[in-house]
């Protein structure tokens, strides 16, 4: 058990040292057509749970469609909720993106082109990562967002995840470097995703989910091309340009059955709380049952206590930076 003396929910950090043992105990920089192919488990058991799970909750509630009121966990909007799965997952890869810097630089990499072989390593000194550190990577719908610059905040707009800098000549403003889509769908890929990429409406779009068949949309979009392109409606030349702009969570290093984990649980929601999850009230705490669990509550000083989901207390390890 680790208290925490704070009022909010605290964020985990990860050191750098961590980072790069995960990233040497996994090959999850591998490049393969179907994200089905990710082997089960290794992610989760080298990340731990507890930090995955905490990162699920937190981007439950960066968005503006849930609260947490009288004990019970809100949907807030009449959106249909997988919509609402759509601006759950924009927050979700944010935070994965900045817990693994792995993830960070490959999503920053495919969607901007910015890359390490843009910025020489020399001596001691590595110009990329100094580069990438003054990166604020944002959500545009989350909460965080609207409270950072409500100019930046929105629901509709080209990207839903954004990278920006600091301005050099004006530090009060920031510079857009890029950004990409995120896509929590199971069809309708061509008007979605396909047509807005050949009409330059998005930059790129990272595809999530897979249908009720088990294909992933990806996949689905890969062959939609092909289709366009062998009856003439799209060439050659378009038909690759639009296929490098669309990615897939196991191309960009995210565990695959993490996504579908989520999604699992975010379909179980009930506009009255989580029918099916049962939700347990003890201490103003909540708790998610399966892969992603977490609950809080608050000890005799107002300190945050975190344990597993089933009862026992665990320690959680936070290194220092």
């Amino acid at each position: 058990m680790i208290k925490i003396t704070s009022k909010t929910p605290p964020k985990i950090i990860i050191s750098q040292k961590t980072i790069d043992d995960i990233n040497s105990d996994l090959d999850i920089s591998k490049t393969i057509s179907d994200p089905s192919e990710i082997p089960v488990g290794e992610y989760v058991n080298a990340i731990g749970l507890n930090v995955l799970r905490q990162k699920a909750v937190e981007s439950l509630f960066s968005t503006d469609h849930f609260a947490f009121e009288n004990n019970k966990i809100k949907i807030k909007s009449h959106v249909d909720i997988r919509l609402i799965a759509g601006h759950v997952f924009e927050n979700y890869i944010v935070n994965l993106m900045r817990m693994d810097m792995k993830i960070g630089k490959k999503m920053l990499g495919w969607s901007t082109g910015f890359n390490e072989n843009n910025y020489p390593i020399i001596g001691n000194r590595n110009d990329f990562v100094s580069f990438y550190f003054g990166i604020r990577t944002i959500a545009k719908s989350s909460r965080e967002t609207k409270e950072w610059d409500t100019n930046k905040y929105s629901h509709t707009t080209k990207d839903d995840v954004a990278f920006y800098v600091r301005n050099p000549v004006d530090s009060e403003k920031s510079i857009c470097l890029g950004g990409f889509q995120v896509k929590a769908i199971q069809g309708n890929e061509r008007r979605e995703i396909i047509s807005p990429l050949l009409k330059n409406e998005y930059s790129s779009v990272i595809t999530l989910l897979k249908n009720d068949k088990g294909e992933h949309s990806y996949v689905r979009c890969m062959k939609i091309i092909d289709d366009l392109k062998s009856s003439g409606e799209i060439t050659e030349e378009e038909a690759q340009t639009v296929k490098r702009k669309i990615g897939h969570p196991s191309m960009l290093g995210i565990y695959q059955e993490l996504i579908d984990d989520v999604y699992g649980k975010l379909l179980k929601l009930e506009r009255k709380g989580l029918k099916e999850e049962k939700l347990i009230h003890d201490g103003g705490g909540f708790i998610f049952d399966g892969l992603i669990s977490y609950v809080h509550e608050t000890d005799e000083n107002g300190s945050f206590v975190i344990s597993e989901g089933n009862g026992n207390e665990r320690t959680l390890i936070i290194e220092e930076v």
